[in-house]
């Protein structure tokens, strides 16, 4: 059974938008400059560019992976559990939300920018059900498996990369 990556992406975007549209609403009064900045955490500009090209290098290179792990052939078809994937379940989401969205937080210069995207992980958590609900249907025990042991958007460390357990495919 394929997946409909375009009607996800779609409906992930506009549930996004929705979400960006109401806050967006009330950004005037959050981000007005007023003297904010993260300079009164001790993120100067030297060390702000650092983190803003260190996750933005970071969320490119765990793309780049990502899509050499798992190629447009194999979508839908396999479970993928080596790569990135051996790590987390959505690495791609992984790279936005965990390595890209902090990033440009820090390179926006304002704290509200941080919370923004801080909020975006349970946001995320709560629209890959449907994704995720999809990968089950498809696969089965084996991806529930998978899911248990593998972090969706973080690692989950002292259980070790999913690759390396004996009880799921590897590819």
């Amino acid at each position: 059974r394929e997946f409909d990556d375009l009607g996800i992406l779609a409906t992930t975007v506009s549930r996004a938008r929705l979400f960006e549209q109401r806050i967006t609403r009330h950004r005037g009064s959050l981000c007005s400059r007023r003297g904010r900045s993260l300079r009164r955490f001790g993120l100067g500009p030297g060390l702000r560019g650092a983190v803003v090209t260190a996750g933005a290098a970071a969320a490119v290179g765990l793309i780049a992976w990502s899509v050499r792990a798992l190629p447009v052939g194999a979508r839908g078809r396999e479970l993928v559990t080596t790569g990135p994937f051996q790590w987390v379940r959505h690495p791609l989401y992984a790279a936005f939300l965990s390595l890209f969205n902090p990033a440009l937080a820090v390179a926006l210069d304002h704290p509200v920018y941080l919370v923004w995207a801080l909020a975006l992980h349970p946001l995320w958590h709560r629209l890959i059900r449907t994704e995720e609900a999809l990968m089950v249907a498809t696969f089965g025990d084996d991806y529930r498996r998978y899911a248990a042991r593998t972090g969706r958007f973080l690692p989950r460390f002292g259980g070790g990369p999913a690759a390396g357990r004996p009880d799921g495919p590897a590819r």
